[in-house]
């Protein structure tokens, strides 16, 4: 470094640092000086205890893994697995899958498989979205019905969420 180039950055240094050295006009440390920026924020809330059963698939699933249902640009829902869906009353939601994503060794998409999927989220108690043994059930090889315990105005948003994403999937 020349000593022009340290010379300014020396002076450069010393404006940083003096507005710091100064004594504090507030006095009482148990309040916030007036013009201070006090930010609250609660303990991370991820317990290994209880995402243990998810380690390693999200958010790592989330580049290998689809999910029923995509949010947009402006939060909207939009297929993705499923083609379409419908609410059929009783809390029970209905989705058509889409046949073409194939997993990585051909195999087609089915119910059974998005099934297996949501189950095991369901027992591994790692989702938020009201589901219980007996929510997710197989219509036919390409529809799932969808009945959360309780009513969930959220439950299409979730199903857009990478913790209900279905195993390896491509379009070939």
């Amino acid at each position: 470094m020349r000593s022009a180039e340290f010379h300014a950055l020396s002076i450069a240094m010393i404006y940083i640092m003096i507005p710091g050295c100064g004594e504090s006009r507030h006095k009482d440390p148990s309040e916030p000086a007036p013009d201070s920026l006090v930010v609250g924020a609660g303990a991370d809330e991820f317990g290994l205890k209880l995402n243990r059963a998810r380690l390693g698939r999200y958010p790592l699933n989330t580049g290998i893994c689809e999910p029923i249902l995509r949010l947009t640009a402006d939060f909207n829902t939009e297929p993705a697995l499923a083609s379409r869906w419908e609410f059929r009353g009783d809390n029970t939601y209905r989705f058509v899958l889409r046949r073409e994503p194939r997993f990585h060794d051909g195999t087609p998409l089915s119910a059974d498989a998005v099934k297996y999927t949501l189950d095991q989220g369901i027992r591994e108690k790692t989702q938020y979205s009201f589901l219980g043994n007996e929510s997710v059930r197989v219509v036919d090889d390409s529809t799932i019905d969808i009945r959360p315990l309780r009513p969930n105005l959220r439950l299409l948003e979730q199903m857009s969420h990478f913790s209900y994403a279905t195993i390896v999937l491509t379009d070939k």
